[in-house]
């Protein structure tokens, strides 16, 4: 059982830690005029992304038929926790990351190929490494977002990474207390996705694109997505499954 809980919190940490590096390139992609490659780049890391999302599923099931709701929501906390951890670290290398990517734009830019980009761009980072500190440094990741506009994209992000990162803890948990009706709500994963991915495709991506464009508070645009997902890993989640855990 310990096994298949840290195999749940590693697989969910990468997911998180992915999540949060995606965000990153279309900021690089603004830093070195390059948009539209870096949303190529961005849907790159997202479908990798996903690859772990749907890995830790099943391993989730093996756990609800092995142990009970305990065990489950230990294997929901402890993830969490790896994820605060990951989100951290990445704020943490975000200047390496808008440089290594500003460098995969150019790179991929120039010669047209995709994978040799990526592996060439570790050293040719170095280019960008001063533009990528000078957006970090007014990077004010624990500072609440004062402005309306940044306010309205921190609660955004908190409210579709809720979802996205909780919907399958949700139905296994909830699928173990209702025994009887858990075929039918193993099913609904995608019903608990589709409302994190309505808010992002109608409120807040729009909002995201207009400020890529502009150039317009990026800094701010950043550290409201970056907090928004810190705060649901390390507040929003934990606090609504421990709830559960409480009252079952």
């Amino acid at each position: 059982m310990i096994w298949l809980i840290g195999l749940t919190m590693a697989l969910f940490g990468v997911f998180v830690a992915l999540d949060a590096v995606s965000l990153l390139p279309r900021v690089a992609g603004s830093v070195c005029q390059r948009n539209a490659i870096s949303i190529s780049i961005q849907g790159i890391i997202n479908t990798i992304k996903r690859v772990f999302v749907v890995s830790f599923a099943p391993v989730l099931g093996f756990i609800a038929i092995s142990g009970d709701i305990n065990d489950l929501i230990l294997a929901v906390l402890g993830s969490y926790a790896t994820g605060v951890v990951l989100v951290l670290i990445t704020h943490n290398m975000r200047s390496f990351f808008i440089s290594y990517f500003a460098a995969v734009c150019v790179e991929f830019d120039e010669t047209g190929r995709l994978f040799r980009s990526f592996a060439r761009s570790f050293h040719k980072r170095l280019a960008w490494v001063e533009q990528a500190q000078q957006f970090s440094a007014d990077l004010h990741f624990f500072t609440f977002p004062s402005v309306p506009k940044t306010r309205r994209v921190f609660f955004l992000s908190l409210w579709i990474f809720f979802f996205y990162s909780s919907s399958v803890f949700a139905v296994n948990i909830i699928a173990e207390l209702l025994e009887e009706w858990s075929t039918v709500v193993l099913q609904m994963t995608g019903i608990f996705n589709s409302l994190g991915t309505l808010a992002l495709a109608f409120f807040l991506e729009p909002r995201l694109a207009r400020s890529y464009e502009r150039q317009a508070d990026l800094q701010g645009v950043l550290g409201a997505l970056l907090l928004g997902r810190f705060f649901s890993v390390a507040l929003l989640g934990p606090v609504f499954f421990t709830t559960i855990w409480i009252f079952v």
